[in-house]
């Protein structure tokens, strides 16, 4: 039987950049995706709550990929070479 997957598209901005969000449950876990728009948008980004930190790099066109994370209340922390966007209170519910 297949897996209804749940999702929400979410656009973030700050500064001179945007944070294209897409987040997506199978029902279990939860995938982030995305591409930061903007000048030179290489970097790290990390996924962040209060027992456990997953991080992935920023690929040369601003794509990445987080690992999978049980539901819950993260904060989104965006590193790229002179700025830094932090987006507290993201629910994965």
């Amino acid at each position: 039987m297949p897996v209804a997957l749940l999702g929400r598209h979410v656009l973030l901005n700050a500064e001179d950049y945007a944070v294209d969000l897409r987040i997506v449950s199978d029902g279990r876990e939860w995938r982030l995706t995305g591409q930061i728009l903007g000048p030179q948008a290489r970097g790290q980004i990390a996924l962040k709550d209060a027992s456990r930190v997953v991080h992935t790099s920023i690929d040369q066109l601003g794509r990445f990929t987080l690992p999978a994370v049980p539901g819950g209340t993260y904060m989104l922390d965006v590193q790229l070479n002179d700025v830094e966007i932090d987006y507290n209170g993201l629910e994965l519910q």
